[in-house]
């Protein structure tokens, strides 16, 4: 129901991608849980995700994690892995992407991915990225403060929102999700033209 609230398709005027945060999730797991090797040793595996939402063929796809908050915002809490990177640096026209960023430009199942505390704050950023010529740039559905809700051992730092037990956001959004639908019936019967069985029944004026 969570994660149904949460859009990842693409909204009217948006050019970038969504990731869900479940993704980031499980890319952050791959790259901080050890394998074991045939050899019997052990491999960290870098930015690997295996089940992208972007690649139903299964194949890898690399997530650049990039933090577009203020620096002291970033120091205090951020995702794991995550680099951080000034929204003022979008306008330097000779060098407005990190070294990372340029890396993993337009690569082949690699994703630039943004995030901010809400989604909204990074969409004109990855719009204006996007213009720039990189065509694999996405935003983090649902920001920082959708992520932390369930994946907060995730991150380094302190939560920068107070995360809500599961049980009582999911009742929540159930709650919200009823709401709207009474107010959108409602709004529909008062809407309904008037039936032509009252309209028969008023008598005729000569």
């Amino acid at each position: 129901m969570r994660e149904s609230s949460v859009k990842l398709k693409k909204q009217p005027g948006e050019l970038f991608k969504r990731v869900s945060t479940r993704a980031v999730s499980e890319c952050i797991q791959q790259q901080t849980a050890p394998q074991l090797m045939d050899d019997g040793g052990f491999a960290h595996p870098l930015d690997e995700y295996r089940g992208s939402p972007f690649d139903s063929s299964e194949k890898k796809t690399d997530f650049l994690l990039v933090d577009c908050r203020e620096a002291e915002d970033y120091e205090k809490c951020h995702i794991k892995g995550a680099l951080y990177y000034p929204k003022t640096r979008i306008y330097h026209g000779t060098n407005p992407f990190l070294t990372e960023m340029y890396a993993f430009k337009n690569k082949e199942n690699k994703m630039i991915v943004l995030y901010d505390l809400e989604e909204e704050r990074v969409a004109a950023l990855a719009n204006t990225i996007f213009e720039k010529g990189v065509d694999n740039i996405a935003i983090l559905a649902g920001g920082l403060r959708e992520f932390v809700q369930d994946y907060s051992s995730y991150i380094d730092g302190e939560s920068p929102v107070p995360i809500v037990p599961r049980d009582a956001r999911l009742q929540r959004r159930a709650d919200q999700i009823t709401q709207a639908r009474s107010e959108a019936r409602t709004s529909i019967s008062h809407s309904k033209p008037k039936s032509l069985s009252n309209s028969l029944a008023k008598p005729a004026y000569r």
